[in-house]
């Protein structure tokens, strides 16, 4: 990995979101280390990585959860019927998040810039990089559901921080 405790890292910082920003203390699972280039899912908010690693962090569940995270964000009681709130939301989710994690990582000595958050929102999503990644899936359960943080890189690093 190229940042000590890595997964701790994510588990920490989709915490400190949660508490702070959502309002829900997510429970984690089990971190998944493997080669997958590709995951799916109903509402997937991404946003690339570049400097000394190179990937995407993501955040991937279902609308419903998608759904809830919004009400509790924006402290409604109603889903809001323009989908474009819950993408918002989403967006602000995964920025938040990959920021909390690249402060982390730079205390680690590994920096990289954050591009801007790209959602996408349907049934059977799917977000697949065309190049070999190392990829960190951290589940968590929300709600009664599972949802989870991806993070996809590359060992050799692009942009030079």
């Amino acid at each position: 990995m190229p940042v000590a405790n890595l997964d701790g890292i994510i588990v920490d910082s989709v915490h400190e979101v949660f508490e702070t920003l959502i309002f829900v203390l997510p429970e984690e699972q089990e971190v998944q280390e493997s080669e997958q280039n590709e995951f799916t899912g109903e509402v997937i908010a991404s946003i690339p990585i570049a400097g000394d690693i190179n990937g995407i962090v993501a955040v991937v569940c279902s609308q419903n959860i998608a759904a809830q995270l919004t009400r509790n964000m924006l402290g409604a009681e109603e889903t809001p019927e323009d989908k474009s709130e819950i993408a918002d939301c989403a967006g602000e989710i995964v920025n938040m998040i990959a920021g909390n994690i690249k402060t982390r990582c730079i205390e680690s000595g590994v920096s990289f810039y954050l591009s801007i958050p790209t959602v996408v929102y349907g049934k059977d999503m799917v977000l697949s990089l065309q190049e070999e990644v190392h990829s960190l899936k951290v589940p968590f359960v929300v709600e009664g559901e599972e949802m989870y943080v991806a993070f996809l890189y590359k060992d050799e690093p692009g942009i030079q921080v």
